[in-house]
């Protein structure tokens, strides 16, 4: 069957490559990881992953923390888009590694 993505998921990857970046997709948090863990192995680190605060199964912010809790991404920057601002947002933020935060319709 046909999967329909939110609109702003759909225009990202187009949005990315306008700026020469080479944009992998996970549809979640186990995916995410399995990929940067391959990128790493190839000898290819991620230099930057670009999270949601709305993820399937896990939250945005706890895979913001396995990354910059494991060792292999520490150069890895993370940027997370939300949906909609919440309260302690700017400190979830700083305690689970994420460098930028920005809303995102």
């Amino acid at each position: 069957g046909t999967v329909a993505r939110p609109r702003s998921r759909a225009a990202s990857p187009a949005l990315m490559r306008g700026w020469r970046m080479l944009p992998l997709e996970a549809d979640n948090a186990p995916m995410a990881l399995a990929l940067l863990e391959r990128l790493h192995q190839e000898g290819s680190p991620v230099p930057l992953v670009i999270l949601s605060d709305r993820l399937p199964v896990q939250d945005g912010f706890l895979l913001a923390f396995r990354i910059k809790n494991d060792a292999r991404f520490a150069a890895t920057l993370i940027m997370m888009l939300a949906t909609e601002g919440k309260a302690g947002d700017a400190i979830a933020c700083r305690e689970n590694g994420v460098s930028a935060y920005m809303r995102w319709m």
